[in-house]
């Protein structure tokens, strides 16, 4: 599955992008709107990497956040690192 494909199931998952917008900001203490979710899915078309830790938690863990930024969690880029 791909980041973008992975953030749709991310957004699906919470019900929308407004209430995943909602559990991000409630969970990680910031200013997060469902703008913010929108443009991840259609400009970035992957969840922001800063986040992404966030919106696996706020899907209780069904989408991870290796999938959702595969070039940052990655194993290869963990050694690279």
């Amino acid at each position: 599955m791909s980041a973008y494909e992975s953030l749709k199931k991310a957004i699906n998952l919470a019900g929308g992008q407004t209430e995943l917008a909602r559990r991000v900001a409630d969970l990680s203490g910031k200013d997060v709107k469902q703008q913010h979710v929108y443009n991840w899915l259609h400009r970035q078309r992957q969840c922001s990497k800063c986040f992404a830790r966030y919106v696996e938690e706020a899907v209780s863990n069904e989408v991870t956040k290796e999938d959702l930024c595969p070039d940052l969690y990655s194993p290869i880029a963990k050694k690279t690192s």
